[in-house]
C-alpha cells in the first residue's frame, strides 16, 4: 500500500506543477528537432551562440561508429518564449573528439553553434565547475527537458507530447560505479569501460526500498527527493496531492512511508512538499541538470538493474527502478571553453547601423559648414 501511495504522485506528468511555461527562467532550454523526426533537448550557454547537448542526438544507431561531423542542416533549434516560438539554424556542430557511441556513452557531449545569435530574451546559463572531485555527488539537481511524459509505473508514453517539463533527483555516485557488477552478480564483459569521474549516476526509487536500485545492488540507500513549496497553500496552487507532514530536519535524505493521499488544508504559513524525483525519457537526451542555476549534467542514457523486482517496467523507458546517467559537464569544461573561444563572433549589426548613421550625420554637417 505504501508503495502504491508513493507512486500515485507520479501519475500526472502533465499536471501544471511539472510543465515549464515561458518566462520561468528556463527559456534557454530548447527543443532540438533532428532530421525532422527526432527530438532532443539543449541549453543555451552564456555566449548566446552555443547550445550544449548530447552527441548521441546526432547518431542513427548506438552502438556504432561515432559521428564526428554531423550535418548542421540536420537540426532545428526552437526557443519557447513568452511571445511565441522562435527557430534558429546551426552553422556547425562540435562533437567531443572522445565520443565513443558505445553502450558506455563516454564523452557524450556536443555543442551546436548557431548561425545567428539567440533571441535576447532567452536565458543564458553558465556551466557548473566543482570545487573538488565530489562536488556534484549528493547534491539535488533540477532537470528541464522535452522528454515524453511518463507516470513512473509504466515509463514513457510513446503517444505523449514533447513538452518542456521539470523534475529533479540527486546524484548518488559517479557513473563508473557500474563498472563493477552489483552485489551477488558476475562481471558483464560488455560493460566496465565508463571513464572514471566523467558521468553522474542516480536512480529513480520514489521512496521505496523495493525500487531502490543503488541501495539494493550497491549499498547506496536513498529514498526519494521532495520539493518544498512555501508561502501558499497546495489547493490554491493546484498542485498534486502533498505529503501531510512538515519538512523533516534533513529533507535531503529520508524515508516517507506511508504517504497519505489527501492534500493538506490551506495554510499559507506552512511549507509544503511535492514529489520531485524523476528520471529521463525519449526526448530528454541532452537536457540540462542544474545545480545552483548552472549546468552540471547533460542527460545521457539509462541502465536497467540486474536484480529482479527492482525495475517496475520491462526494458529502459524511464520507469521507477532504473539507473540514469548524465555526462558530467565539469569534466569537459576545457572542451566547452575551447569551442566558445574559437567561434567567430557575429558582427553587432545594431552597432554597425548606428555607426553608419553617425557617419552620415557627420558628413552632412561637414558639407553644411563648407557651404
Amino acid at each position: 500500500m505504501a508503495e502504491l501511495l508513493a507512486l500515485s504522485f507520479l501519475l500526472e506528468p502533465n499536471h501544471p506543477a511539472y510543465l515549464v511555461q515561458p518566462g520561468q527562467g528556463y527559456d534557454g532550454v530548447v527543443r532540438l528537432t533532428i532530421d525532422g523526426t527526432r527530438t532532443c533537448t539543449g541549453s543555451l550557454l552564456t555566449s548566446g551562440r552555443h547550445i550544449l547537448t548530447a552527441a548521441q542526438c546526432f547518431e542513427t544507431q548506438t552502438p556504432g561508429p561515432p559521428t564526428r561531423q554531423p550535418n548542421p542542416n540536420s537540426v532545428q533549434i526552437t526557443f519557447e518564449l513568452p511571445h511565441g516560438l522562435v527557430n534558429r539554424t546551426a552553422t556547425a556542430i562540435h562533437v567531443h573528439p572522445q565520443w565513443d557511441n558505445s553502450i558506455n556513452h563516454n564523452a557524450n557531449l556536443a555543442i551546436i553553434e548557431l548561425a545567428e545569435a539567440a533571441p535576447a530574451e532567452a536565458d543564458r546559463y553558465l556551466i557548473y565547475r566543482g570545487q573538488d572531485e565530489l562536488s556534484e555527488i549528493n547534491q539535488v539537481f533540477t532537470r528541464v527537458g522535452y522528454g515524453l511524459p511518463g507516470d513512473g509505473a509504466n515509463g514513457a508514453d510513446p503517444n505523449g507530447s514533447y513538452q518542456r517539463r521539470i523534475g529533479g533527483n540527486r546524484y548518488d555516485a559517479f557513473g563508473d560505479l557500474l563498472n563493477r557488477p552489483p552485489q551477488g552478480f558476475q562481471a558483464d564483459a560488455t560493460l566496465g569501460n565508463i571513464t572514471a569521474q566523467t558521468q553522474l549516476l542516480y536512480d529513480f526509487d520514489t521512496f521505496t526500498r523495493t525500487r531502490d536500485a543503488l541501495g539494493r545492488e550497491y549499498g547506496l540507500h536513498d529514498l526519494g527527493v521532495l520539493r518544498p513549496i512555501i508561502g501558499i497553500s497546495a489547493a490554491e496552487r493546484g498542485l498534486p496531492p502533498l505529503m501531510d507532514q512538515e519538512l523533516p530536519a534533513n529533507p535531503q535524505r529520508f524515508e516517507a512511508i506511508p504517504i497519505p493521499p489527501q492534500p493538506r488544508p490551506a495554510n499559507p504559513t506552512h511549507p509544503f512538499v511535492i514529489p520531485w524525483e524523476s528520471g529521463t525519457t525519449t526526448g530528454d537526451e541532452g537536457s540540462p541538470a542544474f545545480i545552483d542555476g548552472r549546468i552540471a549534467g547533460i542527460a545521457s542514457h539509462g541502465v536497467a538493474p540486474q536484480t529482479p523486482g527492482i525495475n517496475m517496467s520491462e526494458g529502459l523507458n524511464g520507469s521507477v527502478g532504473e539507473y540514469f546517467l548524465d555526462t558530467r559537464v565539469s569534466a569537459y569544461a576545457d572542451f566547452i571553453e575551447q569551442i566558445l573561444q574559437e567561434t567567430t563572433p557575429i558582427p553587432d549589426q545594431s552597432g554597425m547601423i548606428l555607426g553608419l548613421i553617425g557617419g552620415a550625420i557627420a558628413l552632412l554637417w561637414s558639407l553644411r559648414l563648407r557651404a
